[in-house]
C-alpha cells in the first residue's frame, strides 16, 4: 500500500502533467484502518494534506460506509454505494483484463524460446516441447 501510495503522489509531484496528472483531491482505500494509516503515513512523508477513507464493508463484503482517520464512520447513499461498486466492478474487470494480457505474453516468450532453442518452427522436437506445455 504504501509504495503504491508512494509511487503515484512522487509521479505527480515530479510531473503534474504526465501520466498521473495533478496530485488527488481525496484518495479512497478498499481497506480498513491499517490502509487508511498506511495512505496518511505516506502522505504526511510528502508534507501533504489529502483527506484519506477507507471503506467499511458489510457481512457480504459490500461497502456500506466509508472510515475516516479516527474510525468516524461515514454513512454511505444508496447513489454513491452504487458509484463505489461501479469503480471496483471496473477496476477488477480492468485488472483481471491485464493479468489475462500478463499471461499470454509470458506463454508467448516461452513458446518463443522453446522454438528458437530447439532450432526453429520447423524442428520436430520444438513441436514436441510445446505440446508438453
Amino acid at each position: 500500500m504504501k509504495e503504491v501510495i508512494s509511487r503515484r503522489l512522487k509521479h505527480s509531484i515530479d510531473n503534474p502533467n504526465g501520466g498521473f496528472g495533478k496530485l488527488p483531491d481525496v484518495i479512497f482505500v478498499d481497506g480498513g484502518i491499517t490502509q487508511l494509516r498506511a495512505a496518511k503515513e505516506v502522505i504526511r512523508e510528502y508534507n501533504l494534506d489529502i483527506p484519506v477513507f477507507g471503506m467499511v464493508k458489510n457481512d457480504k463484503h459490500t461497502t456500506r460506509a466509508l472510515i475516516d482517520e479516527e474510525r468516524n464512520e461515514l454513512e454511505l447513499s444508496e447513489e454513491l454505494k452504487n458509484f463505489i461498486r461501479n469503480i471496483k466492478k471496473h477496476l477488477d474487470t480492468g485488472l483481471k483484463y491485464w493479468f489475462l494480457g500478463l499471461i499470454i505474453m509470458y506463454i508467448s516468450n516461452i513458446i518463443l524460446l522453446l522454438v528458437f532453442k530447439s532450432g526453429g518452427a520447423n524442428n520436430e522436437n520444438a513441436v514436441q516441447e510445446m505440446i508438453k506445455l
